[in-house]
């Protein structure tokens, strides 16, 4: 029987198409993230076609050949359950089969965890989306002693050093990932003690709705908590969507006492040689759950 569908590479004049789809969702990556990704030479993007019309898509975005990452698989609702989804996750699999990539991750949603377990993904940490409404006024940053603060060093440059920690705690290279998404960046901020040498960065980006705080790395819990204040003071008066990791006790807490609530949960899956790979506790936020 000749299937209804056609899965076939994203063009850039698919990019109304799959920016409605991600409106159905309710999703909040901007048309220029979506743009982003289409023309990033670590990824690659495919939609599901329908005679004229695109009613599905998906991404995967490769970390060298040690790691992919699948995202932003939405079908329209009005064709669920005839395997599109399937399909464009199947393309992806065969992609990474192909160039030999160690293991692939997915960010489920509560609705595609059941598809990814299915085609063998093992769910290893769960992340917890939180929202705030904009804040009519400031909010007090704590500083435990005065010289907590005359002791950071802040720029936004994120030099090698910083790009190292970011490695260690995602577990790959991604380099070009955070110069992609810096383009679309409202405000961003380099952390540095110049006498233990500890560091971080955070980023809050334009999402199609509402801001979004990721990536976010920070290599000693006081110093996430003193930065990310000061990214949530500065981004007060819109509101902003944070994905935190659930081992990440200190940012969990710290959403709350900033106003946070959390909305839903996502599932971090993985399918590959190795598994057992969980978050690090160094993850204040998450790139994007595109992107992981």
């Amino acid at each position: 029987m000749r299937r209804s569908f056609e899965i076939r590479t994203c063009r850039a004049d698919d990019l109304w198409s799959v920016n409605w789809l991600r409106s159905l969702a309710g999703w909040n990556q901007s048309a220029s993230f979506w743009a982003m990704l289409m023309g990033a030479p670590s990824a690659e993007s495919w939609v599901a076609s329908w005679g004229d019309g695109v009613v599905g898509s998906s991404v995967l975005w490769r970390y060298g050949s040690e790691m992919a990452w699948i995202g932003m698989v939405i079908v329209h609702p009005a064709y669920r359950r005839l395997g599109i989804a399937r399909a464009l996750l199947k393309r992806c699999l065969d992609v990474c089969q192909e160039r030999g990539v160690a293991r692939i991750g997915l960010d489920a949603t509560p609705v595609g965890r059941e598809l990814y377990s299915d085609l063998g993904f093992v769910e290893t940490d769960e992340i917890i989306r939180h929202e705030r409404a904009a804040l009519c006024g400031g909010l007090r940053i704590e500083v435990p002693d005065a010289s907590f603060a005359s002791q950071r060093e802040f720029s936004a440059v994120l030099d090698h050093a910083v790009l190292a920690l970011d490695r260690k705690a995602f577990g790959a290279n991604r380099n070009r990932l955070i110069e992609g998404l810096s383009g679309e960046c409202r405000l961003s901020l380099v952390m540095r003690d110049p006498v233990s040498g500890d560091l971080g960065y955070g980023m809050v980006r334009r999402g199609a709705g509402r801001l979004y705080l990721g990536p976010a790395v920070f290599s000693r819990a006081d110093l996430g908590r003193f930065a990310t204040r000061l990214l949530l003071d500065e981004s007060r008066l819109e509101p902003l969507i944070w994905d935190i990791p659930l081992k990440n006790e200190t940012a969990l807490d710290l959403a709350g006492e900033c106003g946070f609530l959390e909305c839903r949960r996502l599932h971090r899956m993985w399918l590959g040689a190795d598994r057992s790979v969980s978050v690090s506790p160094r993850v204040w936020a998450i790139a994007d759950p595109a992107v992981g």
